[in-house]
């Protein structure tokens, strides 16, 4: 599952508090009921639909947010602190970056 589809997930369960699951078609449209969404995805090439819970999309999403947040740039702030700096730093500033928490 990628990233998009994932936020979108999650959107949904936001946004539907009282639902404890969802269904989706091939395509990333998400339905209430796994009738609703069988019956479109009979107008798709590919016909299966998953079944997703409340919790099995938390637990997809705490286990991306670490990695997602390691992928992150750093911010105007950090590259400012690094601005000056000769290469032979650049080695120390990645790991204070790595380690902070």
């Amino acid at each position: 599952m990628n990233s998009k589809d994932l936020q979108n997930l999650a959107h949904y369960f936001k946004s539907h508090p009282n639902s404890k699951e969802c269904f989706v078609t091939t395509d990333g449209t998400i339905f209430h009921t796994v009738g609703n969404a069988t019956d479109h995805a009979r107008t798709l090439k590919n016909k299966d639909v998953a079944p997703y819970t409340r919790e099995a999309v938390a637990e997809l999403v705490a286990a991306a947010t670490p990695a997602a947040e390691a992928t992150q740039t750093p911010t105007a702030e950090a590259k400012g602190a690094d601005a000056g700096k000769g290469e032979g730093n650049k080695e120390e500033t990645t790991a204070k970056r790595t380690t902070k928490k």
